[in-house]
């Protein structure tokens, strides 16, 4: 009733809708005895998602953790408000922390997760099982029924008694979405629809969207001792620490940690890293850790694809591989940024684009990213409209660069269909050789260079951005190397060698697929890195959809 209280005043201060509180009684609410052993899942959801769709109710408000995952035909997840704090807390008889109770001290839950962390990290204490509500466990407690119980932050918070807590339980992983809120209306209300999505905390949403993950990847039920909690960095990136313990094998628990970038918006992709943390953990052995529940094997998870070029380039292919049923992990082995130093360089190639240069040849948007970075898009756009006046051709690697450059004013780009140096010079062949302009970063194609001077080009080469490895985020090498990922694409040598390098002395699994995005990073595989151990499979073009076709190819060997 508080929570839903919170969220109807929510709905008033931004949808400015009135509402009218309906309590709705709940098998939850009648059930005797263990959690752990409830006939089915959704023992406080089913009353109110049946009164919902019945249209007693136009919306209904749930505690996220105690929702089964998996849609509901007819139900639409509205909104995920803003997050209460996930923790775990402590409420001491006396006020005495977890830490100083007494050994043999008896403490109260209902959760198999923290009965599993309880005995794991004070294995002297008796766990006994707590049911009722907020005020009635802290009640046991204060009446000396017991010596202490573990509940949720959240829970106390929005009570009003944070009074009661004598201490946050950080070294305890919480429940999957828990501190979070849920509120579904039907789908065919679209006008309310509309109305609540301002009620709806994306960040979140994306946080409990990947913790959830983790539960349907291990086909859990109310009885795992399933522990996940997402922490954002750096905008985009989110780290998900997950845990599969056993309240009688707590010291076997199974914690991992793995990161990626995910769109704020993007719920697949948040989706993917949880389904990433369960295989791992399946991986470790987890599945003898579910053998004492109910838990019969998991439901076929998608094939998981590892895309290790920079962010700015992986979003689109993401998006075709997701689309193609694939489970994607974006998470670059290389970034590229522009160089602050080149600002003067980055003049010369405009200069030259704009007055003398015949050819501009470019093998990355990370090039067309800097000129206009360092100079303005309007300068950028003004020297290439004067070169393509006067005859300029401008030639590209790859499609995503020639998307780059046509937005700066280049109506007519030279696309090699293979994206490689050999092929964009073949493509230009039939030109005569004048001044070709190269801008380009630290680490470059050599092959270009050196064929166009071959040919009789005079080249003015010029260093605009930098290209860095990036060290593998966790869990990721662990992923790969315990057959989680199941392909790894592999668009650059540079990616190759910050690959390779974050192998070290391993060798992959035999099943596992290098799909690398052009001859040339197929040819450095093989060249350089014989004994990586997986098969390769080389893309027909550089295209997201070739390389997404290639990726389903090769996994369906």
């Amino acid at each position: 009733m508080a929570q839903s209280t919170w969220v109807a005043d929510q709905i008033q201060h931004h949808a400015g809708i009135s509402t009218q509180l309906v309590a709705i009684r709940s098998m939850g609410d009648d059930l005797v005895g263990p959690l752990s052993k409830a006939p089915q899942p959704g023992i406080f959801v089913s009353a109110l998602r049946d009164a919902l769709l019945a249209g007693e109710v136009d919306l209904v408000v749930h505690s996220m953790k105690d929702l089964p995952v998996g849609e509901i035909e007819g139900i639409t997840l509205v909104a995920v408000p803003i997050r209460e704090n996930p923790s775990d807390v402590f409420v001491g008889a006396g006020h005495v922390p977890l830490e100083s109770l007494p050994v043999g001290s008896r403490v109260g839950t209902s959760s198999p997760r923290r009965a599993a962390q309880i005995r794991r990290f004070r294995p002297d204490l008796e766990v006994v099982d707590l049911r009722g509500n907020i005020d009635s466990r802290i009640d046991r407690v204060r009446s000396g029924g017991l010596d202490g119980a573990v509940l949720a932050a959240a829970g106390i918070l929005r009570i009003g008694r944070a009074n009661e807590i004598d201490g946050y339980l950080d070294q305890c992983l919480p429940a999957p979405a828990q501190g979070a809120l849920a509120v579904e209306v039907r789908s065919g209300d679209h006008e309310l629809i509309a109305l609540l999505r301002n009620i709806d905390d994306p960040r979140s949403r994306r946080r409990v969207t990947a913790e959830r993950a983790v539960l349907l990847g291990l086909a859990a039920t109310c009885a795992s001792a399933v522990a996940a909690l997402a922490t954002e960095s750096d905008g985009d990136r989110l780290t998900l620490l997950a845990e599969l313990g056993s309240p009688d094998k707590p010291e076997d628990a199974i914690r991992v940690e793995v990161s990626a970038v995910i769109p704020l918006e993007n719920e697949k992709a948040a989706t993917d890293l949880g389904l990433l943390a369960a295989r791992i953990i399946l991986a470790r052995g987890g599945s003898r850790l579910l053998e004492h529940e109910t838990w019969k094997g998991v439901t076929a998870t998608p094939h998981t694809v590892w895309i290790t070029r920079p962010a700015t380039g992986a979003r689109v292919e993401a998006d075709v591989l997701r689309a193609r049923g694939l489970s994607v992990i974006e998470s670059p082995l290389i970034d590229t940024r522009t160089d602050p130093s080149a600002s003067a360089s980055a003049r010369r190639v405009l200069d030259a684009i704009a007055g003398e240069a015949d050819l501009l040849a470019l093998t990355s948007a990370a090039a067309v990213r800097a000129l206009v970075e360092l100079t303005d898009e309007q300068t950028v756009l003004k020297a290439i409209t004067a070169g393509v006046a006067r005859g300029l051709v401008v030639a590209t690697v790859g499609l995503g660069t020639a998307g780059e450059i046509r937005k700066l004013g280049a109506t007519e780009v030279v696309v090699p269909e293979v994206q490689d140096s050999a092929a964009m010079l073949k493509q230009l062949e039939n030109m005569t050789p004048g001044i070709a302009v190269l801008p380009r970063g630290n680490i470059a194609m050599k092959g270009l260079l050196e064929g166009l001077v071959a040919t009789g080009w005079q080249v003015q080469a010029e260093n605009l951005y930098l290209t860095e490895t990036v060290s593998p985020p966790p869990g990721m090498i662990e992923a790969v190397l315990s057959g989680a990922i199941d392909a790894v694409v592999l668009r650059s040598p540079s990616g190759v060698r910050a690959l390779r390098d974050a192998i070290g002395s391993s060798t992959l699994p035999e099943d596992c697929v290098l799909v690398a995005g052009g001859s040339t990073t197929a040819r450095y595989i093989q060249e350089e890195w014989p004994s990586h151990g997986a098969r390769v499979v080389t893309a027909s073009a550089p295209s997201p959809s070739a390389v997404a076709e290639a990726v389903i190819e090769s996994l369906k060997k």
